[in-house]
Protein backbone atom coordinates (compact mmCIF):
# COMPACT_ATOMS: atom_id res chain seq x y z
CA UNK A 1 0.00 0.00 0.00
CA UNK A 2 1.47 2.97 -0.85
CA UNK A 3 0.60 6.41 0.84
CA UNK A 4 0.87 10.45 -0.14
CA UNK A 5 0.04 12.94 2.12
CA UNK A 6 0.83 16.45 0.52
CA UNK A 7 -0.24 19.40 2.75
CA UNK A 8 1.02 21.85 0.55
CA UNK A 9 -1.41 20.35 -2.51
CA UNK A 10 -4.46 20.10 -0.32
CA UNK A 11 -3.90 23.51 0.89
CA UNK A 12 -3.57 24.71 -2.80
CA UNK A 13 -6.66 23.41 -4.07
CA UNK A 14 -8.21 24.34 -1.02
CA UNK A 15 -7.33 27.70 -1.55
CA UNK A 16 -7.89 27.30 -5.46
CA UNK A 17 -12.02 26.20 -4.53
CA UNK A 18 -12.28 29.56 -1.65
CA UNK A 19 -10.75 31.79 -4.33
CA UNK A 20 -13.47 30.21 -7.01
CA UNK A 21 -16.28 30.45 -4.71
CA UNK A 22 -15.52 34.02 -4.28
CA UNK A 23 -15.08 35.06 -8.23
CA UNK A 24 -18.48 32.99 -8.18
CA UNK A 25 -20.09 34.92 -5.43
CA UNK A 26 -18.92 38.04 -6.86
CA UNK A 27 -20.51 36.95 -10.38
CA UNK A 28 -23.73 36.36 -8.57
CA UNK A 29 -23.69 39.74 -6.77
CA UNK A 30 -23.04 41.63 -10.34
CA UNK A 31 -25.91 39.94 -11.96
CA UNK A 32 -28.15 41.20 -8.72
CA UNK A 33 -27.11 44.63 -9.22
CA UNK A 34 -25.07 44.79 -5.70
CA UNK A 35 -21.47 46.90 -6.49
CA UNK A 36 -18.03 45.12 -5.05
CA UNK A 37 -14.90 46.34 -4.17
CA UNK A 38 -11.82 43.73 -4.53
CA UNK A 39 -8.63 44.60 -3.22
CA UNK A 40 -5.76 41.91 -4.63
CA UNK A 41 -2.54 41.37 -5.85
CA UNK A 42 -3.44 38.90 -8.60
CA UNK A 43 -4.79 40.76 -11.42
CA UNK A 44 -5.63 37.61 -13.49
CA UNK A 45 -8.37 37.27 -10.79
CA UNK A 46 -9.48 40.82 -10.79
CA UNK A 47 -9.90 40.97 -14.28
CA UNK A 48 -12.29 38.14 -14.68
CA UNK A 49 -14.42 39.52 -12.15
CA UNK A 50 -13.96 44.20 -12.10
CA UNK A 51 -15.54 46.39 -14.45
CA UNK A 52 -13.11 48.63 -13.59
CA UNK A 53 -9.73 48.47 -12.18
CA UNK A 54 -7.82 51.32 -10.18
CA UNK A 55 -4.16 50.57 -9.57
CA UNK A 56 -2.39 52.83 -6.47
CA UNK A 57 0.96 53.19 -5.05
CA UNK A 58 1.74 54.52 -1.98
CA UNK A 59 -1.50 56.45 -1.42
CA UNK A 60 -1.98 57.64 -5.37
CA UNK A 61 -4.24 56.23 -8.04
CA UNK A 62 -1.68 55.26 -10.91
CA UNK A 63 -4.49 54.11 -13.53
CA UNK A 64 -7.97 54.36 -13.30
CA UNK A 65 -9.64 52.13 -16.25
CA UNK A 66 -12.58 50.09 -17.47
CA UNK A 67 -11.64 46.25 -18.14
CA UNK A 68 -12.42 46.54 -21.95
CA UNK A 69 -9.92 49.87 -22.29
CA UNK A 70 -6.98 47.80 -21.07
CA UNK A 71 -5.20 44.27 -20.46
CA UNK A 72 -3.64 41.96 -17.54
CA UNK A 73 -0.47 43.05 -18.95
CA UNK A 74 -1.11 46.85 -18.79
CA UNK A 75 -2.43 46.64 -15.67
CA UNK A 76 0.44 44.87 -14.54
CA UNK A 77 2.74 47.27 -15.73
CA UNK A 78 1.04 49.59 -14.01
CA UNK A 79 1.71 47.70 -10.74
CA UNK A 80 5.22 46.74 -11.14
CA UNK A 81 6.22 50.12 -12.85
CA UNK A 82 3.68 52.86 -11.66
CA UNK A 83 3.26 55.67 -14.27
CA UNK A 84 6.75 55.23 -15.67
CA UNK A 85 5.34 51.55 -16.58
CA UNK A 86 2.53 52.32 -18.03
CA UNK A 87 4.01 54.97 -20.18
CA UNK A 88 6.08 52.39 -20.96
CA UNK A 89 3.82 49.36 -21.91
CA UNK A 90 1.33 51.87 -24.10
CA UNK A 91 5.16 52.80 -26.25
CA UNK A 92 5.79 49.08 -26.41
CA UNK A 93 2.19 48.47 -28.43
CA UNK A 94 2.96 51.46 -30.63
CA UNK A 95 6.40 50.12 -31.67
CA UNK A 96 8.57 52.97 -30.20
Amino acid sequence: MKLSIRKKSIAALAILRATEALLDYLRQLKTEGVSSVLVTHNLHHAYQVCDRHIVMNHGRKILDVRREDTTVEELTAAVVGGAEGIRKYRESLQGN
